[in-house]
């Protein structure tokens, strides 16, 4: 390792005990004598693509914010109790706040049951609006074709009108 760092011995050792003080906790040292990194797995894991999107929305909401360091995500998490591993789905909260949405959806077209449906439905509503969908949804069961795709167009067929009501005037 020193060579590749291009340090001597004492310094990487300092450093190395640095990184694996308890306030940093990136490597440990184990009982043969070999340095290795914490949670590596979880370090290098790729964030799912719901969170992923969700923090890039929060990074382009305002421009004052500074872009977050995934990094420090991963050690804020790992100051948690590990014993308490609680899996969240990170799309309920989105999901929540398009209850009536959601709850027409999966009554009269069909389950969700992924995080990509999720996603194409929330941007189906965040875009075109919440009474669009919801028409386009009736307007889908009532021609008997209850379908994501049939839907869809319908959406789009009703925001071309509007569009062409708006140029008019």
């Amino acid at each position: 390792m020193c060579w590749t760092l291009r340090t001597d011995q004492s310094a990487l050792e300092q450093d190395l005990h640095e990184l694996s003080d308890p306030k940093n906790n990136i490597v440990q040292l184990d009982v043969d004598g070999y340095w290795f990194v914490v949670k590596y797995d979880k370090r290098q894991a790729p964030v799912p693509g719901a969170v992923r999107t969700a923090a890039w929305r929060k990074r382009t909401e305002t421009v004052t914010e500074s872009h977050t360091d995934e990094d420090e995500d991963v050690d804020k998490e790992d100051k948690k109790d590990d014993d308490e591993e609680v899996v969240v789905d990170p799309l309920d909260n989105l999901k929540a706040d398009y209850k009536e949405e959601f709850t027409a959806y999966e009554q009269n077209i069909n389950i969700v049951d992924t995080q990509h449906q999720t996603l194409l439905l929330i941007e189906l509503i965040e875009e075109y609006g919440r009474d669009i969908f919801l028409e386009a949804v009736r307007t889908a069961v009532e021609n008997n074709k209850p379908t994501f795709s049939y839907m869809k167009g319908v959406i789009w067929n009703q925001a071309a009108i509007k569009r062409r009501r708006l140029t008019n005037v």
